[in-house]
């Protein structure tokens, strides 16, 4: 049997030995990138040459995301966070010249998640909200419209829908923390829209999300009654209190007018 300490230097060997494969195999990427930009611009009418360009490139992001997932395996959560959100800002660039293709939203959604989930565990809500926030911003409410109009919706579309439900849990519970309730709702409703088209009504995920939804939703109508409750209280108060500072007032002119 192999020593554990043996066992972790090759482990460490191996995760070194990738990092430093992945960062080769980028920069090849990124020169070939850079070499079919060169070709675009000696024929302008050379579509070919351009997309190679744009999927060179992708191939050089997806290096970065390669990466992070080692980083977290090493378990250095800001070099893996680095990696991915450069890898995401990377593929997202893509979208200014085309748009996304299936798998490019699935590597999107896959890595947004996951620095959601380690910006969350590093204690940083803005940041991991931003992170998951960005997973809805991929045009989702046209593919859950071609969805919900459709009888057979296409297999990825469905897994689209179920991204953005889980993407807006991960926003309520953060806004719950945050003591947003309205915000949470909000997600809720639409991860509950979400969850049905993806598994039905009486799909027991989509039941415990439609349940913490009432939940939220008797929460906050019991803390506005106590609001206004509070409100109503502190009006008599102070109205109570003038009215006793006006008698006092009176009372003591009365008192301090001569008598004749």
């Amino acid at each position: 049997i192999m020593a554990p300490f043996l066992l972790t230097s090759k482990l460490v060997t191996k995760y070194d030995e990738a990092i430093e494969a992945y960062a080769k195999a980028r920069a090849a990427y990124k020169a070939l990138s850079s070499q079919s930009n060169d070709n675009d611009n000696e024929n302008k009418n050379n579509d070919t040459s351009y997309s190679y360009s744009n999927m060179y490139m992708y191939q050089a992001a997806l290096m970065l995301l390669s990466t992070a997932s080692i980083k977290v395996k090493q378990k250095d959560a800001a070099a893996a966070i680095l990696s991915y959100q450069k890898g995401i800002d990377e593929i997202r660039q893509q979208q200014h010249d085309h748009a996304y293709t299936m798998p490019m939203l699935k590597h999107l959604v896959s890595a947004s998640m996951k620095l959601g989930g380690l910006k969350a565990k590093r204690g940083d809500d803005v940041g991991a909200l931003q992170a998951y926030e960005s997973i809805l911003s991929l045009q989702y409410d046209t593919v859950t419209d071609t969805v919900t109009a459709n009888d057979e919706p296409s297999h990825s579309d469905i897994n689209l829908i179920l991204d953005a439900g889980k993407a807006h849990i991960k926003c309520a519970t953060i806004r719950q923390t945050m003591n947003q309730p309205a915000l949470a709702i909000g997600h809720l409703r639409e991860a509950l829209k979400h969850y049905t088209i993806k598994y039905g009504v009486s799909h027991r995920d989509t039941q415990a999300i439609a349940g913490s939804l009432r939940q939220l939703q008797l929460q906050e109508r019991q803390e506005k009654e106590k609001d206004l409750q509070e409100q109503s209280l502190s009006v008599v108060s102070k109205e109570t209190e003038a009215t006793t500072t006006a008698t006092t007032t009176t009372t003591t002119t009365d008192e301090s007018s001569p008598t004749t």
